[in-house]
């Protein structure tokens, strides 16, 4: 089955964030792309999840000590409830 191709505003919209902010984190090797032209890029669905399940900061994180990375804890908790589902 084909993974579904996201806009980055679709994107900005799931995280909740600045519509510019999937562009940034493109540019910053922390979201994959799909190039469909020179100008265009999507998103797949499976690797904006996969980007909340490596960012989402879990009480046993904190617990074992563990470095919390995620600036806004709030926005991934909104929408942890996607992750392993369809949202």
């Amino acid at each position: 089955m084909a993974s579904q191709l996201l806009k980055a505003a679709e994107v900005a919209e799931i995280l909740g964030l600045h519509s510019r902010t999937p562009y940034d984190l493109a540019r910053d090797g922390l979201l994959p792309v799909v190039r469909l032209s020179r100008r265009a890029v999507r998103f797949r669905r499976e690797d904006v999840e996969q980007f909340i399940r490596d960012h989402l900061v879990t009480a046993s994180r904190a617990a074992q000590g563990l470095p919390d990375h995620v600036e806004d804890k709030d926005v991934l908790g909104r929408v942890a409830g996607m992750v392993g589902g369809t949202p």
